[in-house]
């Protein structure tokens, strides 16, 4: 096949549009709010350009950012439980290797887990923010409520990810942090 002039501006504007959507780094080590929102949005853009492949790296780096984070901050929020000489360090410090179990476990799958962990880890992330703000650490308790709004979005998009599979569709760079409905 022959590529035409408008074929080739096509193609160019296409891979301009998904590079510029795309996080121009790996993921930040801290929780960043901006990644996700980056992530999500590059992973539509891709789609809207029938870019299924990119748009599912971006999808599970934007999943996978957002269950790491998570691990971290439940393991953050047992820390400072036992600093604090709180009574619910123990139980944080269970919750949260319990998390990084399943995270690890789900790396392996790349697919949605469907597991009970004992707890609602957005619950124990507004719990830590919650701390966070009562000893003044505005910024981190405001991260910290970020990533539990985060974390049922990539939930909501998992569970989309799973109905669509079942559905035998292609649930690909599907990203929707909406619940949807399927015929």
């Amino acid at each position: 096949m022959r590529m035409t002039p408008l074929l080739a501006l096509l193609l160019v504007t296409t891979t301009t549009l998904v590079a510029q959507n795309a996080p121009s780094v790996g993921p930040p080590p801290k929780w960043n709010p901006d990644y996700w929102k980056q992530a999500l949005d590059s992973a539509r853009v891709a789609l809207e350009l029938d870019r299924r492949d990119d748009a599912e790296k971006w999808c599970w780096r934007g999943l996978m950012y957002v269950d790491d984070s998570v691990a971290t901050y439940l393991g953050d929020f047992a820390d400072l439980l036992a600093k604090e000489n709180d009574e619910r360090a123990a139980r944080g410090r269970s919750n949260a290797q319990a998390y990084a179990e399943l995270n690890a476990a789900h790396r392996q799958m790349r697919s949605p887990p469907n597991s009970y962990l004992g707890f609602i880890p957005d619950d124990e992330l507004k719990k830590y923010a919650d701390l966070l703000h009562q000893l003044e650490h505005e910024p981190d308790a405001v991260n910290a409520r970020a990533l539990a709004v985060a974390y049922r979005q990539a939930q909501t998009a998992q569970v989309n990810r799973a109905l669509l599979n079942r559905a035998k569709k292609d649930f690909r760079g599907q990203c929707v942090t909406e619940p949807i409905r399927i015929p």
